[in-house]
């Protein structure tokens, strides 16, 4: 699988002058402020208001987490079949009429009906996400591709550091309900500004829609992910660190730094948003012809956190490496996913997109299991230094497989910037 490098088009706007890309950087944006103040709503509503207690709000997340890993496939191979902004729309449609469900529900009203609510929560992010990724690439074009993500991947990071605050004073200045509908509302404006984007036409699979058609679909992104070499191999990577490194230490950072006083693991999270954020500035300036080789070094940086944690640094010395992984964290996942973007035909985009996702939305919990229960067993530096260990080999495995450097993409000379 390998495809041409993008060429550049002069014909179209900047990326700041073009309207539709920024109603789909608003419509992430204020989908992401909608989840945060879900996030801070449903755990005050379970936790405060009702009697099952923390299992029941485990419970939630995990029938949510569920049902996206469960449906994020079809709603892989339908991004590739049907119009990726119908698809958005429908999704956020269906996601704004449940919570405003959840909104008008009484506090007594049994769990299992709350449950139902998570479980179609979760089937609508699995036809947002792939369908959301896609459309970016179809508006912004092959080579705008590391802006476009820079962008928006920046605007959501920014939505995600304010996001938990504003919710918090919604649910203590309006009530759970009542930010619960706020949610709802902003589904509802997401889903009108993907719906004012601009018609993009993409060759599409005319073949009926039928249960077979789909597992076809399906079958064949998954084949021509384990048949593509650089592809299998840059997806191995990201999910054997997401599975060692990162969800261990999104575990066990609070267990390490919690005991020396809330302080040091504020410092902490603080350190990580702020280098995440210059990571998705990056890309604004910075476009690597060898696109592959870039994302996977700069994911490697993750490991210094990890090496400081486990050798238990002051805390100046970690923050700075905290630092360091948040810049090269989102500076890869930038490059990664333009890569993936650029790297996959386009007609196979919503079902390989889909799978990359559902590694970490699987592995995630798992990761975080798994660190949790060997934290006190086996010690929290082994695991640490077991994370940098396999950041290690993965990326060196990662490297030397042939296409990887540059995604599937034959090398031209450097894409001129068009962001501004």
């Amino acid at each position: 699988m390998t495809v041409p490098h993008a060429t550049l088009d002069h014909s179209r706007p900047s990326l700041i002058r073009d309207a539709s890309f920024i109603r789909l950087c608003l419509a992430q944006t204020i989908s992401t402020f909608g989840a945060k103040v879900f996030s801070i709503a449903i755990p005050v509503w379970i936790l405060a208001d009702r009697a099952e207690g923390p299992a029941a709000l485990g419970a939630l997340f995990a029938a949510r987490t569920t049902a996206t890993s469960l449906l994020l496939m079809v709603g892989g191979v339908l991004s590739d079949r049907v119009p990726r902004k119908v698809l958005m729309v429908g999704a956020e449609l269906v996601l704004s009429a449940t919570v405003a469900t959840l909104a008008f529900l009484p506090s007594d009203v049994p769990f299992a009906a709350i449950l139902i609510l998570f479980i179609v929560a979760g089937g609508a992010d699995a036809f947002f996400t792939p369908a959301s990724q896609s459309l970016l690439f179809d508006l912004a074009g092959a080579d705008r591709l590391e802006s476009a993500n820079a962008i928006s991947t920046l605007l959501v990071r920014v939505t995600g550091l304010i996001g938990p605050a504003f919710g918090g004073l919604l649910v203590v200045a309006i009530g759970i309900h009542t930010a619960l509908l706020i949610h709802s509302s902003t589904s509802l404006i997401s889903a009108v500004a993907v719906a004012s984007t601009r018609h993009v036409v993409a060759a599409r699979s005319v073949a009926p829609m039928n249960a077979r058609a789909l597992w076809r679909d399906a079958s064949e992104g998954i084949r021509a992910t384990m048949t593509t070499g650089w592809l299998r191999a840059v997806l191995l990577s990201d999910l054997s660190q997401t599975l060692f490194a990162v969800a261990p230490w999104f575990v066990l950072l609070p267990i390490t730094l919690v005991p020396q006083g809330a302080a040091d693991y504020a410092v902490a999270v603080a350190a990580f948003a702020a280098g995440g954020l210059l990571g998705a500035l990056t890309p604004l300036k910075w476009q690597p012809r060898a696109i592959g080789r870039a994302a996977l070094l700069a994911q490697a940086l993750f490991a210094l956190p990890l090496v400081a944690l486990a050798l238990h640094a002051p805390l100046p010395l970690l923050a700075a490496t905290v630092v360091i992984g948040g810049y090269g964290a989102d500076l890869g996942a930038v490059l990664f996913v333009t890569g993936l973007q650029r790297g996959v035909p386009r007609e196979m985009l919503g079902r390989i997109t889909a799978l990359s996702y559902l590694g970490s939305v699987a592995l995630l919990p798992a990761g975080f299991a798994l660190a949790g229960a060997l934290a006190l067993p086996v010690g929290v530096e082994p695991i640490l230094l077991t994370g940098v260990a396999v950041i290690a080999t993965a990326t060196s495995l990662a490297l030397r497989t042939s296409g990887v450097a540059y995604m599937g993409t034959r090398p031209q000379p450097p894409l001129t910037n068009r962001a501004s």
